[in-house]
């Protein structure tokens, strides 16, 4: 499957060039899915998934996937989504041709590459299956173009580390590429109906490629309902004065997030600092210990001017875009993020998912 941004009648995969061309025709940048994707998200009867164990649901879309597609690639960071992905594989025999692991150090130091350590340690038994993709000075460089992320297909949640889809996907044999998404999100109304909202958050760093969002996409649509039915019963029982958007981050103890982790079918984590996601997902990209660590790693091999061409680059980006609508969002410290965009919202019925306005949700 492939995804695009719209602008009228054009169709882009930059988040960046897809807001430059609405400012200067004056239109609006949308991101919807496809109505074969609503359909096929709606054709599923609850009746028949309600009582299937979910990691059987996702062996299932693993067999469809192997069966339906010539060549599969799994990225995986060893985090508990891809590895449920890739464990759950394993005991269905099922093999991917290939697996990615993206890394954070220009030189391979496993103290800035600390997080994926464990995933690696996992992969060995792959072999020349297990490929390593590590930030590269030539993707640095183009941090000396001050507008750099409208020239590479990146994520717009604009990412320090080097190892994005731009630069090395277009080099690799093209295959289906599957990707471990984080959990759905619920939104709760005021009278307590349940929906499931869809954003280009799974989608937007891959833009252009062939791809599988394993646990959201309506490729074997039943994972991505049977996913929003389990967190709906979870949070019924566990958060029922709940209301609201219901994201990941959100638990009062590690024995509650655990809960929420087992009933989402989630393999355990290969190690605590996957477990807690404490060096990268709880933070701003800016901020957070992964990026960090990169950034200190280039300046101890004297080339503290990516960092400062990274910084300068984020400046020229809130100068050009902070201004547009639905574009980005710069808080008090000035740290910006590009803004999600609804792709579908359903309502959560007894029998199916129905979709639903964008402007139910109240975010």
């Amino acid at each position: 499957m492939r995804y695009y941004y719209t602008v009228g009648e054009k169709r882009f995969t930059n988040f960046y060039v897809a807001h430059d061309h609405a400012h200067r025709t004056n239109c609006h940048v949308d991101y919807k899915l496809e109505d074969k994707s609503i359909k096929a998200y709606e054709s599923v009867q609850i009746e028949n998934i309600k009582n299937t164990d979910i990691q059987q649901v996702y062996k299932d879309k693993l067999k469809h996937l192997r069966q339906t597609y010539p060549k599969l690639r799994l990225h995986y960071s060893g985090g508990m989504d891809s590895h449920t992905i890739l464990a759950l594989a394993e005991q269905e025999g099922i093999e991917f041709d290939q697996i990615i692991n993206e890394g954070i150090s220009v030189n391979s130091d496993p103290y800035v590459d600390e997080e994926m350590l464990p995933g690696r340690e996992y992969c060995k038994k792959y072999g020349v299956k297990f490929v390593i993709v590590k930030p590269s000075m030539e993707a640095y460089e183009k941090f000396a173009d001050p507008y750099w992320y409208e020239k590479w297909q990146t994520d717009p949640g604009i990412d320090f580390r080097t190892t994005y889809w731009g630069v090395f996907l277009p080099r690799m044999e093209p295959m289906l590429n599957i990707t471990g998404t984080s959990k759905p999100w619920i939104y709760v109304d005021k009278g307590q109906n349940y929906y499931y909202v869809i954003t280009d958050r799974a989608t937007r760093r891959h833009m252009g490629f062939e791809q599988c969002s394993f646990f959201e996409d309506a490729i074997f649509p039943e994972v991505a309902v049977k996913q929003a039915l389990v967190v709906k019963e979870w949070l019924e029982t566990y958060r029922p004065e709940f209301r609201g958007l219901w994201t990941m981050g959100k638990f009062q103890s590690d024995d509650e997030k655990k809960s929420y982790l087992d009933a989402t079918g989630r393999e355990p984590a290969l190690s605590r600092l996957l477990f807690t996601q404490e060096q990268g997902k709880k933070t701003p990209n800016l901020l957070s210990i992964k990026t960090k660590r990169a950034m200190q790693e280039l300046r101890d091999i004297g080339r503290g001017d990516v960092v400062k061409n990274y910084m300068d680059s984020i400046d020229a980006m809130k100068k050009k875009y902070g201004h547009m609508e639905h574009c980005l969002t710069i808080n008090e410290q000035g740290l910006c993020h590009a803004k999600l965009k609804f792709g579908a919202v359903f309502k959560i019925t007894n029998t199916n998912l129905k979709q639903v306005s964008d402007t139910i949700v109240k975010i």
